[in-house]
Formats: C-alpha cells, structure tokens, sequence
C-alpha cells in the first residue's frame, strides 16, 4: 500500500503494523474468535471482497489490546545482525520452496552456509523451535487450508503436504492442533 498508509487518514492506524515485521503473535479471546470468522471466509474469497476481509482482521489486530501477545520479543530484543537476517531470510525461503518435499537437516544448513551443529543452535535460538517442529508446522499449517478448502481425502492430503506417513501425519496433527485431522474439517 505504498505511501497510501502515511497519506490516507483512514489508513494511519495500520502505521503500528510496521512494527510488527518478525514478530510471532498470538491472539487470543474474542479477538481470536472473530478473526477465526473472517479467515474462513478468506480462503474462498477473491478480488474485493479478500481485501475488504484483509481489513477486517488488521482491524481488530488495532483493536485486540490485551488479547494480542508477542510471543519472541524478548528475541528480537536481542536483534539480528544483517548477516543474521539475510542468513535467515535464505532459511525461511530455502524451506517455503521446500517445505512440501523431503528436506534433510544438512540441505537446510547449506543453504545456510553453517554446518549442522551451528545451523540447529541458529535456527532454534531464533524460531524457538528445532527444525524438524518448525518444518512440521509448516505442513500442518498447508494442510488445516487444503482440509477447510478442498475436498481431497485427509491421506491425499498428508502426502501432499510432505508426510510419507499417514498415522504420522494423524499424530503429528492432533498434537499441533489438540484435534484429529478429521475433526478438524468437520
């Protein structure tokens, strides 16, 4: 939205946002509630209507106040160097174009440029999570919209999103989500 933010009076209150680049945050009560709503909707909307339901959510972020959580920045307190950052940028692209495939631990330290030892101590110091639980929430996250979005079977669905395995995938996904894959889309 450019220069739109600093010029549109309607718009000063997305201003705050910028602030938010790297941040993890939870949301949680009714703010939580109503976003769920507007999420669903989301998926299966287009042009318009998407935008109008981008607004709705970054609207009640501005007005979440206690029911909005950072959740690492005692981290980014301590801050990234460039070198970090530009390291971390590598990661997180290395695994978004990956993320469906089988990664192993060595291909994503090279792509960091760092051997396994230090790529784990990196990566775990800046996500909060070992590789591994970060890459398996990158799949469940892929297969809760496939789940709500389409009507593929949940172990199309599982394959599809990286897990060789079904019962893996079964496991893996009522633990991220306290639910059963099947639950979930019900």
């Amino acid at each position: 939205m450019g220069n739109a933010i600093d010029e549109v009076d309607e718009l000063q209150p997305l201003k705050q946002f910028r602030g938010f680049e790297g941040l993890c945050l939870q949301l949680s009560g009714h703010s939580a509630d109503l976003a769920k709503e507007f999420l669903k909707q989301f998926g299966k909307s287009e042009g318009l209507e998407r935008l109008q339901l981008a607004f709705r959510i970054l609207s009640i972020l501005d007005r979440a106040g206690g029911d909005l959580t950072q959740l690492n920045a005692s981290m980014l307190m301590r801050g990234l160097s460039e070198k970090d950052g530009s390291r971390m940028n590598r990661i997180m692209q290395f695994l978004i174009e990956n993320r469906f495939q089988k990664i192993s631990l060595e291909q994503a330290a090279a792509a960091a440029n760092l051997s396994k030892e230090a790529f784990c101590r990196f990566f775990k110091l800046r996500t909060r999570k070992t590789f591994t639980q970060y890459v398996i929430q990158l799949r469940i996250t892929e297969a809760q919209k496939l789940l709500q979005e389409t009507e593929m079977n949940i172990s199309e669905i599982a394959y599809q999103v990286g897990f060789e395995n079904l019962s893996y995938f079964n496991r893996s996904f009522k633990s991220a989500v306290g639910i059963s894959p099947r639950e979930f889309r019900s």
